[in-house]
């Protein structure tokens, strides 16, 4: 289930899904490795507390529904919209 910010629960509202991390970011360098394999179950390392961080934001904050396949694998399966909609990949 998709979870709000801090931000958001106390009110005030700011669209952020649909929008893009921050041009040559880590967060950004994830976010795009999802999104040239939507539907693909891909390998994703990194440390436990840098990795639970990035993969947090980016369905908290950017909308990406990030599941669990493997060990070290993850699959984007699919993308809320701002609008409430939801694009599935598989």
């Amino acid at each position: 289930m998709r979870q709000g910010s801090a931000y958001s629960t106390n009110g005030n509202q700011r669209d952020v899904v649909g929008k893009l991390p921050k041009e040559g970011s880590k967060l950004r360098e994830v976010y795009d490795l999802f999104m040239t394999n939507k539907g693909k179950s891909i390998e994703y390392r990194c440390s436990k507390m840098r990795g639970s961080n990035q993969l947090t934001s980016l369905e908290n904050f950017y909308g990406l529904d990030i599941k669990r396949t493997g060990e070290h694998q993850r699959m984007l399966v699919g993308q809320y919209m701002n609008n409430g909609e939801y694009i599935s990949y598989v």
